[in-house]
């Protein structure tokens, strides 16, 4: 989980965007995204830390147009929460900086945007984060 500090156009791309990011260990990173226009400053979001396993692989550091991500910004349906926005980065509520969101059966109640129609649910989260397998 992390606060988006900032957000800003990135400087040789239309369609992606940039975010700082806390996720809660003091050291903002920066992450590029796609989608949907819907995240702003302040906005709580999942992410897929470098280390994290999604649907393409493993998540690491990379370049995009020149400009380092540390992760990934996840939708609902990356979570395996819901099918309904699949390239939109999920907005979320009632989490802090930090938060693991691994095998949260109470997730319908931390959805801030978009609404969800539960009938989407999901079976298996398709990322698995860095770090799960130590948090409480």
């Amino acid at each position: 989980m992390g606060r988006v500090l900032t957000v800003s156009a990135h400087p040789f791309a239309d369609a992606i965007r940039l975010a700082e990011v806390d996720l809660g260990d003091g050291q903002p990173v920066q992450i590029v995204f796609g989608g949907p226009d819907v995240v702003v400053k302040g906005d709580l979001v999942p992410v897929a830390p470098p280390g994290s396993h999604v649907p393409k692989g493993k998540m690491r550091r990379r370049r995009y147009r020149g400009e380092l991500s540390h992760g990934m910004l996840c939708s609902l349906d990356e979570l395996g929460w819901t099918r309904s926005a699949p390239d939109q980065v999920a907005v979320l509520r009632n989490v802090t900086p930090g938060d693991n969101l691994d095998n949260r059966p109470d997730w319908v109640s931390l959805v801030a945007s978009p609404l969800v129609e539960p009938a989407w649910i999901v079976d298996a989260p398709t990322v698995e984060f860095a770090g799960a397998e130590n948090s409480a």
